[in-house]
């Protein structure tokens, strides 16, 4: 009822709920509901549902499996080159809290003097979609600096480049 209430006050209703299925399961459903009018006479309602249940499980095990990886994972967003995601293991690498480390500028990672620049990193993504070494160097939140290596792909997320690296620090 709570649906039918929102679409005859706010027009339209979208959002999760949770639906029975077939065979009496309950399972998550995004559901959009709109009214049906004829003449200015409201007729019906129309509903379209869909079953996200099983994304919702492959995301949070994806989630899982970037959380629980032995290596520290971060994404960054290739246009601005600040971190957009990070598992705990980079967190636990690097000194930053998750929240810190989320739009920090890859540069406050690696130390001044790289022998690689971001920009030149930045044109083998674009150019041959990966960047791959086991001669860098990570710096910490601290200043401190670190041996590593690094494994980085180009990927587009949310219709965005953006490049995923792992990094293992050979001191480990």
């Amino acid at each position: 009822h709570r649906v039918v209430e929102t679409v005859d006050r706010a027009g339209r209703f979208s959002g999760e709920l949770p639906l029975r299925g077939p065979g009496g399961a309950v399972r998550a459903h995004l559901l959009s509901v709109t009214p049906l009018v004829t003449g200015n006479l409201p007729v019906g309602y129309s509903a379209v549902s869909t079953d996200i249940a099983d994304r919702r499980r492959a995301e949070e095990l994806q989630r899982t499996y970037f959380e629980q990886a032995g290596e520290a994972i971060l994404v960054v967003d290739m246009g601005t080159l600040r971190v957009a995601d990070v598992n705990a293991r980079a967190c636990e690498m690097h000194g930053y809290s998750r929240e810190d480390f989320i739009g920090l500028h890859v540069s406050a990672l690696r130390p001044a003097n790289a022998e690689v620049t971001d920009e030149q990193i930045g044109r083998m993504l674009v150019e041959q979609g990966c960047y791959v070494s086991d001669r860098e160097f990570g710096r910490r939140k601290d200043g401190s600096v670190f041996p590593c290596a690094v494994n980085l792909r180009r990927i587009m997320v949310g219709g965005k480049p953006c490049s995923v690296t792992i990094f293992r620090d050979r001191w480990a």
